[in-house]
């Protein structure tokens, strides 16, 4: 799908979440559980500091697929600390390889990762061949280099893209902690490597268990409790 139809795309999915939730709900409190992302009636994305997540936790498969904002279960008990994700994520230290030491592409733990994965499946992502996975760090390095010039990172919808569904990707446990998931571990990886202040992020996944907590923040407004509860954690992630 070519970019501008797929921001099309992604904006008009996040406006149908938002009309779903806002009229055939009835933007009610008592049914958050049901309101799915990405959400045109929510803010687009909160600003932190980097340096405030300390835990990461992958979401995939029938978990990540129900794109609800509130999911129940034990995925976010699945963490690891960011002190392990520095030193052994191949993306993380790909980035102070190629910022910090300026070190050449074949030199790299993501050029040695995709390159095993190639020589035993035949395919790496989507990359058949050494070329391709050298034009892809390139392309990387690239963006490291403009990040670092523009001492920030640029938004979604500075970039030109939805605005909402394509920041950094975090979640919040049953315990409040914020975490990492899937998406955006290139940025977060430059954002840490250079110590920004500060990263445009949202939250797509909020452990079901906390819709109390949640729904309390504006007894008359679902969407509207959500986003005072996102700038709560926005103040206190600052």
């Amino acid at each position: 799908m070519k970019r501008a139809a797929r921001v099309r795309f992604d904006s008009a999915v996040a406006r149908l979440n938002a009309w779903s939730f806002l009229y055939l709900q009835g933007d009610r409190p008592v049914a958050l559980g049901r309101l799915r992302m990405p959400n045109a009636a929510l803010l687009p994305k909160i600003f932190i500091n980097p340096d405030k997540l300390a835990f990461k936790c992958n979401i995939r498969g029938d978990d990540e697929g129900q794109r609800k904002l509130f999911l129940a279960g034990d995925w976010d008990l699945k963490r690891k600390g960011f002190a392990d994700v520095d030193a052994n994520d191949p993306r993380y230290v790909t980035c102070r390889q190629l910022i910090r030491d300026a070190a050449p592409l074949e030199e790299t733990a993501e050029y040695r990762e995709l390159m095993l994965r190639l020589r035993k499946h035949g395919v790496a992502r989507s990359f058949r061949s050494e070329k391709e996975i050298l034009g892809y760090l390139e392309k990387l390095r690239q963006f490291y280099l403009r990040v670092q010039a523009d001492g920030r990172l640029k938004t979604q919808a500075e970039l030109g893209l939805a605005a909402h569904g394509g920041e950094i990707n975090c979640a919040l446990g049953r315990d409040g902690v914020l975490l990492k998931t899937n998406d955006g571990n290139h940025r977060l990886a430059i954002a840490r490597v250079l110590g920004l202040a500060s990263v445009p992020i949202q939250i797509s996944v909020i452990h079901a268990s906390l819709i109390p907590e949640v729904a309390a923040h504006d007894p008359a407004s679902g969407t509207a409790a959500i986003n005072a509860f996102l700038e709560k954690i926005e103040r206190s992630h600052c």
